[in-house]
């Protein structure tokens, strides 16, 4: 399973202590639970989780392997017998309260929170700064625009690199909000459980509002998926202007000058090939079967637990957790190595030479008339 699961479900599990001990749970205990879990969420304990997200149920495997390792932890820092499922039991002490239908839908939200917000948003922040410094230092640049890769009417270089800022921008605030967490088995669980975690975490987490939508689907995992799949496609198309751009040097477009990370060519000196956006290129829209299997697996389901779902859903997260940071880091390479210059005269020369060229508007009339002569 991935990391970012694992430790989501130990925050479940420790915040489920804390406010287990207030239904009335051993404080002993639930201290031990609480001090597993924090082995849990710093990695400690990461070689005792070997299940993979191919399972059967609701993610039952993976939340029955959280609850004995962090139970059998826990009876080891209480000085018991490792196994012996006392005095901390996997099922009634960290369990508590927290069949695997809820539990692992919740930590699925939470895992996909802090992937988001703590790689990918820094990462993107980081492109947008990058992209809008290049967009003040080409704001007084002219050139000639494009329609149907034909010259068209100049604006400024700046102008161009404005809506590559604003892409990244609308994708950040499509991809920033935050999704809730799980259900509940007692009066006010729930809350208590969300409030509890995000003092945990630091990122504010709500309870679902109806508990039956929240069992039945989710919604809020299928939207982050296209938010961050629109994302991505804006990432690959202002990669593939920059590559395009800077084509040439001598018989391309040429209007940027690429920065030379690596040696181009043995056998054609000068050459810069377009590293860092073919980089970026390769973490574009998702290509494979999972996409459209996300958007309809709430409308083939019979039961209405949802048990198998559930856990479809969280595999395709899961797998598609990987990708997600090499999203995160191929968009801080990029932001990190953004640097074409403009061949100025260039762009001059190729402005001048379209300067005699009538302004579409005018071209029209002037045909439109010979037309009607």
């Amino acid at each position: 399973m991935p990391p970012a699961l694992i430790e989501a479900f130990a925050y479940v599990k420790k915040s489920a202590a804390i406010v287990n001990m207030t239904y009335g749970l051993d404080p002993k205990i639930g201290q031990a639970i609480c001090q597993a879990a924090d082995e849990v969420i710093s990695g400690k304990l990461s070689d005792h989780f070997p299940l993979v997200v191919f399972q059967t149920g609701s993610g039952t495997q993976t939340n029955m392997n959280v609850n004995e390792v962090i139970s059998n932890r826990a009876i080891e820092i209480l000085g018991g017998e490792k196994g012996s499922k006392k005095p901390v039991h996997p099922n009634d002490h960290v369990n508590m309260s927290q069949p695997s239908n809820d539990t692992f839908p919740t930590a699925m939200h939470v895992a996909a929170v802090f992937q988001i917000t703590r790689n990918l948003i820094p990462a993107l922040e980081s492109l947008i700064r990058a992209i809008g410094a290049k967009r003040v230092e080409f704001d007084s640049i002219i050139k000639i625009g494009r329609t149907h890769l034909q010259d068209a009417t100049p604006l400024t270089l700046g102008q161009e690199f404005s809506g590559y800022e604003q892409q990244l921008i609308n994708g950040l605030a499509r991809g920033g909000t935050a999704v809730g967490t799980g259900l509940n088995t007692k009066s006010g669980f729930a809350e208590a459980i969300a409030k509890e975690i995000t003092q945990q975490t630091g990122i504010p987490f709500e309870t679902a509002p109806n508990k039956f939508e929240a069992l039945a689907s989710h919604d809020a995992i299928v939207e982050t998926s296209g938010a961050l799949n629109v994302l991505a496609v804006s990432a690959m198309k202002i990669a593939n202007d920059i590559r395009f751009l800077g084509s040439g040097a001598r018989c391309g477009l040429g209007q940027l000058s690429l920065p030379e990370n690596e040696p181009g060519s043995s056998i054609m000196p000068g050459k810069v090939n377009p590293t860092q956006s073919y980089d970026c290129r390769n973490t574009g829209p998702d290509p494979s079967p999972q996409q459209p299997p996300r958007k309809l697996a709430r409308y083939i389901r019979q039961d209405p637990a949802a048990k198998r779902a559930a856990d479809k859903q969280a595999r395709t997260l899961t797998v598609k957790a990987q990708p997600k940071r090499q999203t995160r880091f191929k968009t801080l390479t990029l932001a990190e190595r953004l640097g074409p210059q403009t061949q100025e005269e260039l762009l001059a020369r190729t402005l001048e030479a379209t300067a005699t060229t009538p302004d579409p508007a005018e071209s029209f009339c002037q045909n439109k008339t010979k037309l009607l002569r």
